[in-house]
């Protein structure tokens, strides 16, 4: 053996006998030994207690309550939570949801509105033919009222009249039903309605209990922001192309509509407002937001068969994360 590899064999065995001697000294039952000589407190003997073998597992203590987030789960929890159905968010199952935050807007009504006008009343000399008084006018007065008040208020149409523009009568059956109609050479204004008549109609038919008589006309609206035609009778109508939603903020109420104009494709939406119940709706704007102070209602859509109106709010609040306006969407319902 050369005398390098001696030398270093000799190192080498002084190297093992010093990791020995040094892990014999060190050794884990001479710590315990005199670990005696330290005094621990209460609080770490029974955190060291606790997490001893002999009690079986360590237990987590129960984590701090995040009142901002509404969280208290630690990363190795399993998160128990529950949806409220109401507010549409989900929430920790042990502690009762938040507060619901005050939206501002409540829904009172949604539906398709009765048109204003009906046939109150019918006369003349002879029916279903009224009697010629002069060329282009007969003895037969029209009553038409207007329900859009608390009170129905009538507007007489006499055919009669010299006011009267010439009307054109004609009288046809078709398979037995037999139609007389009165139509004025131009649409003829119903005073203070909005309205003008186009055509008044006698309707007579046969059935097993003798003659039956239905009055109707064709009216024009000009009330609104285009005109439309209606075909009224003695009974309300409904006006199925338009949609009225009435909003309350506690102290008034807003009219929100949506008209469809027929042969166009546009959406006529428009906003109207009232102090009081008893009062009429005064126009305010056109379009689909109700501003509350600072606060913006956008009327997202509407359903009339689940009377529900889709509302998004964006308040001045900042979102804290985004710093934008913060916005809540809710669905709103007729309160019963």
């Amino acid at each position: 053996m050369k005398n390098s590899d001696k030398l270093l064999f000799v190192v080498g065995l002084l190297a093992c006998v010093g990791g020995c001697v040094a892990y014999a000294l060190l050794a884990p039952q001479n710590l315990k030994k005199n670990a005696s000589a330290k005094s621990l407190n209460g609080a770490e003997v029974e955190a060291w207690s606790d997490a001893s073998p002999e009690k079986g597992k360590f237990a987590w203590g129960t984590p701090a309550l995040d009142l901002e987030a509404g969280w208290n789960y630690d990363l190795f929890s399993a998160p128990e939570i529950s949806w409220d159905s109401k507010q549409k968010q989900y929430f920790a199952k042990e502690l009762p949801p938040p507060p619901e935050e005050v939206f501002g807007l409540t829904l009172k009504s949604l539906s398709h509105p009765k048109f204003r006008l009906v046939i109150n009343s019918y006369s003349a000399g002879t029916e279903p033919v009224p009697e010629s008084t002069t060329p282009g006018r007969y003895a037969a007065v029209l009553n038409i009222s207007d329900i859009s008040g608390k009170r129905p208020v009538s507007r007489i149409l006499n055919f009669g009249s010299q006011s009267m523009l010439p009307i054109t009568l004609k009288d046809d059956t078709v398979n037995g039903v037999r139609t007389v109609r009165l139509v004025p050479e131009k649409p003829v204004t119903i005073e203070k309605t909005g309205a003008k008549l186009k055509e008044f109609r006698i309707t007579q038919q046969m059935s097993a209990s003798g003659f039956s008589k239905k009055y109707s006309a064709v009216v024009i609206d000009e009330s609104g922001r285009a005109p439309r035609e209606f075909v009224i009778g003695v009974e309300p109508i409904l006006d199925k192309n338009r949609t009225e939603a009435v909003f309350t903020d506690g102290s008034t109420e807003w009219l929100y509509s949506e008209t469809r104009v027929p042969g166009r494709k546009e959406i006529v939406r428009e906003i109207a407002s009232r102090e009081s119940s008893s009062a009429p709706f005064k126009f305010v704007e056109t379009g689909k937001e109700i501003r509350l102070g600072e606060d913006v209602f956008r009327i997202k859509g509407l359903d009339i068969s689940a009377q529900e109106a889709r509302i998004e709010k964006q308040s001045s609040v900042l979102d804290k994360k985004t710093k934008a306006p913060k916005t809540t969407e809710r669905v709103l319902s007729p309160e019963r």
